[in-house]
C-alpha cells in the first residue's frame, strides 16, 4: 500500500515551491515530531522542483491508525504551510 501527497504553491496553475523552500523536507520534519514517518522527495516536476510525500503505511492497518495518520500529516502540512491546526472533535 502507497499513498502521495503533492504540494503546489498555486493549485490552479500547479506551480511548485521554489526547492529552496523544501516544503516536502519540512512537513516531513513536522510528521515526525508526531510521530509518523513519510518520505519527503523534491523534484518529481523537472528533477528540481515539485515536492511530494510518500507514506508507506503496513499492509495491515487498521481504519483507527489510518485516520491518525491523516491527522498527523493534515496537521503538518498545515504547520509547515502556517496555517492554524483545526482539530476535529
Amino acid at each position: 500500500m502507497l499513498w502521495a501527497v503533492e504540494f503546489v504553491a498555486d493549485k490552479p496553475s500547479k506551480r511548485s515551491f521554489a526547492p529552496a523552500l523544501n516544503f516536502a523536507g519540512r512537513a516531513a520534519e513536522a510528521a515526525t515530531k508526531r510521530g509518523l514517518l513519510v518520505y519527503p522527495m523534491q523534484g518529481s516536476v523537472d528533477g528540481i522542483s515539485g515536492d511530494h510525500l510518500l507514506i508507506a503505511p503496513p499492509a495491515v492497518i487498521t481504519q483507527e491508525q489510518i485516520q491518525w495518520a491523516v491527522d498527523q500529516l493534515r496537521d503538518s502540512i498545515h504547520e509547515t504551510a502556517g496555517l492554524d491546526i483545526i482539530r476535529r472533535n
